[in-house]
């Protein structure tokens, strides 16, 4: 797709990625200011844990965008920048909590869970646990056009760079998981929401090779 730049997030992106965060997820959050902040602490639960941030910008909106990371022994590393917004965002979601939807505790809680089950895959000492794309998404204004794949492999080219070999994402049945079979992926873990319902909405570990 002409006209795209790929480039480093900035902190100046962040009301745009939380924006594009609620396309895909929180949906079931009612209030706009509500959703928006469930947008942006699921965002920086990410960043914080990702050393590389590439945006996709077209005429000056944020269209896509897609963060990793390089896991040496076993840990994650932490990025500085984004902890401090954080904490802050946190604690006023928190307190947003009390008196808000519930949905939107829902929401804030669910990528808490989805983040412990990544931890716990990096402890088990998978030899997929080199690396991790922590979060990718593009506009679905956009889906289709190239973009993502180029965000995608962008991404799998820095974590290439660390000397990385594979590498291990999050998704679930909100996400167009498919996607990353078609790139040759496989499915190692399945965590459904409600294991006695097989409709249920549930999120999956994929691995793949560098």
């Amino acid at each position: 797709m002409d006209g795209i730049i790929y480039r480093p997030a900035t902190r100046d992106d962040l009301d745009a990625l939380a924006w594009l965060y609620t396309l895909h997820w929180c949906q079931s959050v009612p209030a706009f200011e509500d959703k928006m902040l469930a947008g942006r602490v699921c965002l920086l639960i990410q960043l914080v844990r990702s050393q590389f941030a590439l945006v996709a910008e077209k005429d000056g909106a944020v269209v896509g965008v897609c963060l990793g990371s390089r896991i040496g022994d076993g840990v994650v590393p932490e990025v500085e920048m984004w902890r401090g917004v954080l904490d802050r965002t946190w604690a006023a979601a928190v307190e947003r909590a009390k008196t808000a939807d519930e949905e939107l505790e829902d929401s804030l809680f669910c990528d808490w869970r989805e983040l412990q089950k990544a931890d716990a895959f990096i402890a088990s000492g998978s030899p997929y646990a080199e690396a991790q794309i922590t979060l990718f998404m593009v506009d679905p204004q956009i889906k289709g056009l190239g973009v993502g794949s180029a965000l995608f492999s962008r991404m799998r080219g820095l974590l290439r760079e660390t000397d990385a070999r594979r590498f291990f994402l999050m998704t679930d049945t909100q996400s167009d998981f498919e996607y990353y079979e078609h790139r040759g992926m496989k499915r190692l873990e399945s965590f459904p929401t409600n294991p006695d319902d097989p409709d249920s909405w549930a999120f999956f570990i994929y691995g793949g090779e560098l």
